[in-house]
């Protein structure tokens, strides 16, 4: 398979964890003593994601220090948004990007069981349509966005 190009979503308020995350990031929440953002990142790189995004608003200072690390420099591309956009506003904003390969899509402060190598085979056997897991998603370069036909969970939806 190509290699794929990944948007993590890091911008949001995490209002459900106040107050925590009115001094800390939810997406830099230590989950066994690391950050889950911190899986993600390694879940990308362990895959070989050729390009990955992040967008950062809420306690941007934060998320953007934690990602100036060694470990990460010269791989991620920050998009600092000065007004959070949303899911939907995010994506759309770097719709171009994300539509040239395909894509995940995650948000940084979610747990998910599946690991993206099995996600990626799941999405190679499936005939490489669209697909979703717990908030994981494929975009294809051939597909529209938003225009979706409910499908069954783990099993790919068709734009």
């Amino acid at each position: 398979m190509n290699k794929v190009r990944a948007l993590l979503l890091a911008a949001g308020l995490g209002r459900r964890l106040c107050p925590l995350t009115e001094i800390w990031p939810k997406c830099l929440m230590p989950v066994h003593g690391l950050p889950l953002m911190e899986y993600w990142l390694s879940e990308f790189f362990e895959n070989d994601c050729d390009t990955i995004f992040v967008n950062t608003c809420y306690l941007h200072q934060i998320v953007e220090h934690y990602l100036q690390r060694d470990r990460f420099k010269g791989r991620l591309k920050i998009l600092r948004e000065e007004n959070l956009l949303g899911t939907g506003g995010t994506i759309l904003s770097i719709k171009g990007e994300l539509m040239m390969k395909p894509s995940l899509i995650v948000h940084a402060d979610n747990w998910c069981g599946m690991t993206v190598q099995n996600f990626l085979y799941h999405y190679v056997v499936c005939c490489n349509r669209i697909s979703t897991s717990h908030f994981l998603f494929i975009i294809c370069q051939y597909s529209a966005l938003f225009k979706v036909i409910p499908g069954e969970l783990h099993v790919p939806l068709q734009f």
